[in-house]
């Protein structure tokens, strides 16, 4: 569940889908996720962290099927997953092998129960710099 301000109210949370659910990068992605390709040396999945961080996001639920062990590594291995790092983000993992669509993926956050308010939903390759603050509000 994510945490809570002071005042009682959710903080800002977002789905990042780790999973295009798509071939369309293949042969690049038959060993590794495209969240992990790299764009000027850096993982795509750490421009859209760092983009959901900058516009006050504090909780990330990953949905992750394929390449789950290789995500999770690059998560702890760039401090993503470590509290001293990154006070003010919390990422929760979230692994299935059955999910075959995001259709399937939101199932299983809504079976979790892990939604309970609006959230920001976001494919994990996002490279902007888009305000999202206005409409978080």
């Amino acid at each position: 569940m994510p945490p809570r301000a002071d005042d009682g109210k959710e903080t800002p949370t977002a789905v990042l889908l780790a999973d295009s659910f798509s071939c369309n990068f293949s042969p690049i992605t038959m060993e590794s996720p495209k969240v992990l390709q790299r764009l000027v040396n850096t993982a795509m999945i750490d421009y859209t962290l760092e983009w959901l961080v900058i516009n006050g996001i504090e909780t990330v639920y990953i949905t992750c099927c394929s390449f789950a062990d290789q995500i999770k590594r690059h998560l702890e291995d760039a401090g993503y997953m470590s509290s001293n790092k990154r006070k003010n983000l919390h990422i929760e993992l979230i692994v299935s092998t059955d999910c075959q669509s995001v259709g399937d993926a939101m199932r299983l956050l809504d079976h979790k129960d892990l939604l309970k308010s609006d959230f920001v939903l976001v494919s994990g390759d996002v490279v902007t710099n888009m305000d999202l603050r206005s409409a978080l509000d």
